[in-house]
C-alpha cells in the first residue's frame, strides 16, 4: 500500500498555460470600459488569487473604481467563451497524468479560477484522468485557505497525510501548508524556482515527470520522514548542529563536526548574529538521494548540497560529486549556514550581497575560477554594477552574469576596506550607502573597482585577493 496515493494539482500555471487567454480577456474588458490594456507580464504577476483580485490589480484604482463590477462581469463573460483559444497543457503533463492513472493515484484540481471555468477546462483537457475539479465559488473560501483542498480530499476519499499538492506559486505553497500537505513547486509556471524556494516548498521540480521520482522515493521509504529514508540512521549532536548520516560516513563525522563548529563560531562572530535553535545537517552518500532531499530530483551531478526540507543537505565528503573535494562539500554546508544567518538579520537581503557574503565566508568555490573571472572583467572593461547583480528571484541571470565571482569580491572589498560592522549595517539596510559608508552607490562601486584592480589584475600574489 502506498503511503502517498493522492495528488492535488493547481490548474493555471501548473497543468495548463492559460496566460494568453487570460490576458486577452483582461484586455477585452479593460478596453471595453475605456481603460488602458495590460502587458502579458503584468497579468502573469497578478494571477493566482482569483479573477476578482486579477481585475482589481489590472483596473485603475482597483476596487474603488466605479466600473469595477462591470469590468469583472465583462471579463467573466468573455473568458467563458474564449478560455480555450490559446490555452494548452504544458509539455509532459499528459504523459504524467497517464502514468499516475496507470499507477492508480487519486487526482484532483483545486483552483482560484471561478468554478465553472475550472470544471469546463478540466473536462476539456483532463476529463479522462481527473474527475474532481473545484474552483472559486460563494460557498467556499479560496486558496490559500485549505477549504478547497479539504473538499477535494473528501470527494477522493483520501487524507492530507497521503497527498501531495503540486502548484506553481506562493499561493499554492501556502495552501499546502495550511492543509497539512506536502508541497511540490512547479518551476515551469507563472512564478519560478526562487519564489517557491523562498516560500518553503517541500520539493521543487522543473519537469512534470520529476513528480514520479518524488512519489517513488516517498513510497519506497522505510520511514515517513524524508531525511531518514536514505539510510541516515546515525545521529551526531554538537553544541550547534544535529548531523544525520549513514554508516559509510562514520569515519569522517568527527572532522565534519569540528569544521562546522569552528565555522559557526567564526561566522556568528563576524556577522554578529546567532541562532536560537540547532541546525540539522543531512549527509547523503547517494547522489540520487541527495537530489531528492533537495527537492531537485533531476539536479546536475555536480550539485554538492543546499537547503532541504529539514535543514542543510550535503553530499558525503567521502564521496564528493564530480569536480568537488572533501573540503568543497563541507564548505557548501557552511555556505548554506551563512545564508540562514544573513536571512535571520534581514530576509530581504539582495542576492548579490547574500551570495557574496556566503561565498566569501564559506570559501566553497575554486579560487582560480574567481580570479580568472575578475581578471577578464577588468581587462574587457566589463565589470557589473551592483544593480546588474541584483537579479532578485532570477537565479539563472545572476549565474550568467558571473554573480558568484563578482559578489565574492564586492564582499571582500567591503570587509577589508570598511570592516564587518559596516557590512552588518548594509545587511540590515541595503541601499543606504551614504548613511553607512558616506559614499554614493557609484562611489562604493569605484572603491570596489580600485580594490580588485590592485588585488586581482596582476599575477597571483600571496598578499592579494582571495589569499588575504
Amino acid at each position: 500500500m502506498k503511503k502517498y496515493d493522492t495528488v492535488i494539482f493547481d490548474l493555471d500555471g501548473t497543468l495548463l498555460n492559460t496566460l494568453e487567454d487570460l490576458t486577452d480577456s483582461v484586455n477585452y474588458a479593460l478596453a471595453l470600459n475605456g481603460f488602458p490594456v495590460r502587458e502579458i507580464t503584468d497579468v502573469r504577476k497578478f494571477v493566482g488569487n482569483g479573477i476578482s483580485r486579477l481585475i482589481e490589480l489590472c483596473i485603475p484604482n482597483g476596487l474603488n473604481n466605479p466600473q469595477f463590477d462591470k469590468c469583472l462581469a465583462d471579463f467573466r463573460s468573455h473568458y467563458s467563451k474564449n478560455m480555450q483559444n490559446k490555452t494548452g497543457a504544458y509539455i509532459g503533463i499528459m504523459e504524467l497524468l497517464t502514468q499516475l492513472s496507470k499507477e492508480d493515484y487519486k487526482m484532483a484540481i483545486v483552483s482560484n479560477k471561478f468554478d465553472k471555468a475550472v470544471k469546463g477546462l478540466n473536462l476539456a483537457y483532463f476529463g479522462e484522468y481527473i474527475k474532481t475539479a473545484i474552483g472559486e465559488s460563494k460557498n467556499i473560501s479560496r486558496k490559500p485557505a485549505p477549504d478547497t483542498v479539504f473538499k477535494a480530499l473528501e470527494k477522493l476519499g483520501s487524507r492530507a497525510d497521503k497527498a501531495l499538492y503540486v502548484g506553481d506559486s506562493e499561493v499554492d505553497v501556502k495552501t499546502a501548508k495550511n492543509s497539512g500537505i506536502t508541497s511540490v513547486g512547479a518551476t515551469w509556471g507563472f512564478r519560478g524556482r526562487d519564489v517557491l524556494k523562498q516560500e518553503g516548498a517541500d520539493y521543487i521540480i522543473d519537469k512534470p515527470e520529476e513528480l514520479l521520482i518524488i512519489l517513488e522515493s516517498l513510497n519506497n521509504a522505510e520511514s515517513e520522514q524524508t531525511d531518514k529514508e536514505s539510510k541516515l540512521k546515525l545521529k551526531y549532536e554538537t553544541e550547534h548542529f544535529i548531523i544525520c548520516y549513514g554508516e559509510t560516513d562514520i569515519t569522517c563525522i568527527d572532522k565534519v563536526s569540528k569544521v562546522l563548529e569552528n565555522n559557526y563560531s567564526r561566522v556568528t562572530a563576524n556577522l554578529n548574529q546567532k541562532l536560537q535553535e540547532k541546525l540539522t545537517i543531512e549527509i547523503h552518500s547517494d547522489l540520487k538521494e541527495l537530489h531528492i532531499a533537495l527537492g531537485f530530483p533531476d539536479a546536475p551531478a555536480w550539485i554538492r548540497g543546499g537547503l532541504g526540507k529539514h535543514g542543510i543537505v550535503i553530499a558525503s565528503p567521502l564521496n564528493p560529486p564530480p569536480g568537488s573535494s572533501f573540503d568543497n562539500v563541507l564548505n557548501t554546508a557552511v555556505h548554506e549556514f551563512v545564508h540562514i544567518i544573513i536571512n535571520k538579520i534581514n530576509d530581504n537581503t539582495p542576492r548579490w550581497l547574500n551570495e557574496g557574503i556566503a561565498s566569501f565566508e564559506a570559501k566553497d568555490n575554486n579560487e582560480n575560477w574567481i580570479r580568472n573571472t575578475i581578471k577578464k572583467g577588468i581587462l574587457e572593461n566589463a565589470l557589473p554594477t551592483f544593480k546588474d547583480l541584483d537579479t532578485g528571484e532570477d537565479f539563472d541571470t545572476f549565474f550568467k552574469r558571473d554573480g558568484y565571482q563578482f559578489s565574492y569580491t564586492i564582499t571582500e572589498a567591503i570587509i577589508k576596506i570598511f570592516g564587518y560592522d559596516k557590512l552588518h549595517k548594509l545587511i540590515e539596510s541595503p541601499g543606504k550607502f551614504e548613511e553607512i559608508f558616506d559614499l554614493t552607490e557609484k562611489q562604493l562601486e569605484d572603491k570596489w573597482t580600485e580594490f580588485i584592480k590592485k588585488s586581482y589584475a596582476g599575477p597571483n600574489k600571496a598578499s592579494g585577493g582571495i589569499k588575504q
